[in-house]
């Protein structure tokens, strides 16, 4: 299991062997405590979403308290969204590995592609609800777009068939 998907946030400031308090009100839309240790009991579907948000370097993070779903910017898409609905973490944020308020130690990449520029980032965060149309649009008016997920998956199924066959 990757190491992203187990990770928890340390509580910093508890006492140990105490109590934890009691919160206000549910987060994330009724989620009452961890998310990933909701997600570790979803149905069946969670292992094709899981493994389709990890094709795409999703990260679950921690910034100031708050979990969030982390994605670069050049793959994120309703693929993406879909498969974080599919585990149940829908109601997450987004933010982007790529943007200014995530800290450093996340900005490691092992996904291939390239981030978008920083003007096509802010317009991207300007835009919660389809940021990957504004994104598509102003790299288009440049000559310039990020290989979608779908032709990244052909990409590769080509190479593995060129290695089996040759």
């Amino acid at each position: 299991m990757s190491r992203w998907l187990t990770w928890e946030a340390p509580i910093s400031g508890a006492p140990p062997n105490s109590e934890p308090t009691k919160p206000a009100k549910p987060s994330f839309d009724g989620f009452d405590g961890s998310p990933l240790e909701q997600i570790q009991k979803m149905g069946p579907g969670r292992e094709m979403a899981r493994a389709s948000l990890a094709r795409v370097g999703v990260r679950f993070l921690s910034i100031d308290g708050a979990a969030v779903a982390g994605v670069w910017s050049d793959r994120d898409g309703p693929e993406v969204r879909d498969a974080l609905r599919g585990l149940g973490a829908g109601s997450l944020p987004v933010v982007y590995l790529d943007g200014p308020g995530v800290p450093f130690r996340w900005k490691g990449r092992a996904v291939p592609g390239d981030p978008v520029p920083v003007d096509v980032l802010a317009a991207m965060e300007a835009e919660p609800k389809e940021p990957w149309r504004v994104r598509d649009e102003m790299l288009a008016a440049r000559r310039w777009r990020p290989e979608s997920v779908e032709s990244l998956r052909l990409a590769q199924r080509s190479r593995r068939s060129a290695k089996l066959s040759g």
